[in-house]
């Protein structure tokens, strides 16, 4: 971040209310406030215009550690990498509004993966929603996303699903 020239306007808004929330909490344990790992869940909170402005920044400095951060985020395409087992979990808990924007921005192949994960019914009633929805702001489409990846991570850290990170080649035997 201290190489960066300029910084979005959204991630000094996220920044801002961060320390507000901090302040206001008056949270006094040790936390880790930089490196690789942090800036990587900084980065996927970001909208992807932003992230993909950084990142690319960032590429021009410092690939390594560019590609370092890519490896650490999570984001919406890793949910639909998930396997069957888990993504019919994660499924369960999330709102069919949230789901119909955040697939908005997803091509039909990808979609193909959510829609052979529900009902069949459920899948026809997923793709009318996605079809009649109006046309809808960028930033919503991102938030429903966001709040698909917390409820992903909280699904994970309560072992309920299993999110493949790393080598594409390593496997579970």
């Amino acid at each position: 971040m201290a190489t960066l020239k300029s910084v979005p306007h959204e991630f000094l808004e996220d920044v801002a209310r961060t320390l507000e929330k901090e302040v206001i909490t008056g949270n006094e344990g040790d936390q880790q406030v930089g490196g690789v790992k942090v800036m990587s869940e900084i980065l996927t909170r970001m909208g992807r215009t932003s992230e993909s402005a950084v990142l690319t920044s960032l590429e021009e400095e410092d690939a390594e550690l560019a590609a370092q951060l890519k490896s650490l985020m999570f984001t919406f395409d890793d949910v639909l990498k998930l396997d069957d087992k888990s993504l019919q979990e994660l499924l369960r808990e999330i709102a069919t509004e949230d789901l119909a924007k955040a697939l908005k921005l997803v091509d039909e192949s990808n979609r193909e993966k959510i829609y052979k994960n529900i009902s069949k019914r459920g899948a026809e009633m997923l793709k009318e929603d996605i079809e009649m929805m109006p046309p809808t702001r960028l930033s919503e489409v991102e938030e429903s996303q966001r709040t698909i990846l917390d409820v992903t991570k909280r699904l994970e850290s309560e072992g309920k699903i299993l999110i493949l990170r790393g080598s594409e080649e390593d496997e579970f035997v």
